[in-house]
């Protein structure tokens, strides 16, 4: 089952930040869908987020790093890419694509018919939003909870088909009708080939072998002084998202990556600078990221055996 959007209002709205506003902007937008998305990941179990077969390559991640909780990476995952493409029709069926074989497509679709309503503050409707949620979120939730176990005890049922109460509700009525601007428009111009490049730009200095580690280090010291805050933040939600783990969590579900050599962002330390691990008391980043010597924080011990082995 796919996620099903609507035709209805694929507008989107870009205020028009220039330069390193843009990030500040990004980065508050996937702060604002945690906290829009985080009742689904405190109802739902991981085991009904994810599809099990990758549950399993969550769980690796997990035997490498038992700081990493399934349920907050699927949260932070999807907040991610959310900001990233967007939920306008086309955008949504693009995440669908992507995150086939991943998560539960039950899940995806109440997730998605929920948070592609959210409309952007200009519009005027906050209040009925607001109003939406604190009426009918919580019945979505057990609905949602309760189809995903009929799923589990019985494949064969369909599900799917009482999806359609769902935009009838008077609050979803009156979103569409007035067809504002969604809140998440999507990044992916801006961000998609900036964090490419700058991986594709790592990797290159990594692999020369007329370099010593020192002097790799040195050279992608520079290229990290050149990120603000909101740009390291921001790149730490790319490398633990479905679109950026192979900065370093697929390397930890891959055997042929068992060298710690292969784990760019711990290696460089490449999200030093960030000032407080916490994001919004959400989101630990040392719990994907033990390794890395944050500048404000105390340097992990086991980093000065770990020096050692990188090259």
């Amino acid at each position: 089952m796919a996620i099903t959007p609507t035709e209805n209002n694929s507008r989107n709205f870009h205020p028009n930040h220039s330069g390193r506003k843009t990030f500040d902007f990004i980065l508050g937008q996937v702060g604002d869908c945690l906290r829009d998305i985080e009742p689904f990941f405190k109802w739902i179990e991981a085991e009904e987020i994810y599809t099990t077969e990758y549950l399993k390559v969550v769980q690796i991640y997990q035997t490498e790093r038992s700081s990493i909780d399934p349920t907050q990476l699927a949260h932070c995952d999807l907040a991610y890419s959310i900001v990233y493409f967007g939920v306008s029709h086309n955008n949504l069926t693009t995440l669908n694509r992507i995150f086939e074989g991943k998560y539960n497509q039950l899940f995806l679709s109440y997730l998605s018919f929920f948070i592609k309503n959210k409309p952007h503050p200009d519009a005027g409707l906050n209040e009925v939003w607001e109003n939406f949620k604190n009426t009918h979120l919580e019945n979505i939730l057990y609905d949602l909870r309760e189809k995903i176990r009929t799923q589990k005890s019985d494949p064969t049922q369909n599900v799917f088909g009482n999806l359609q109460w769902y935009p009838n509700l008077e609050e979803i009525k009156e979103i569409t009708q007035r067809r504002p601007f969604k809140y998440y428009g999507g990044h992916q111009f801006k961000l998609g080939h900036y964090y490419r490049h700058l991986f594709q730009t790592v990797k290159y200095i990594d692999e020369q072998k007329i370099l010593k580690y020192s002097e790799k280090y040195e050279n992608l010291k520079t290229l990290r002084a050149q990120l603000s805050t909101p740009e390291q933040y921001l790149l730490f939600f790319n490398t633990i998202s479905s679109m950026g783990r192979a900065w370093e969590l697929n390397k930890l579900s891959d055997k042929a990556f068992e060298n710690f050599n292969c784990y760019l962002v711990t290696k460089y330390n490449f999200i030093k600078n960030i000032p407080d691990t916490f994001y919004l008391d959400l989101v630990n980043i040392k719990d994907y990221y033990p390794l890395v010597d944050f500048e404000f924080g105390a340097n992990p011990i086991e980093r000065g055996n770990l020096k050692k082995k990188f090259r």
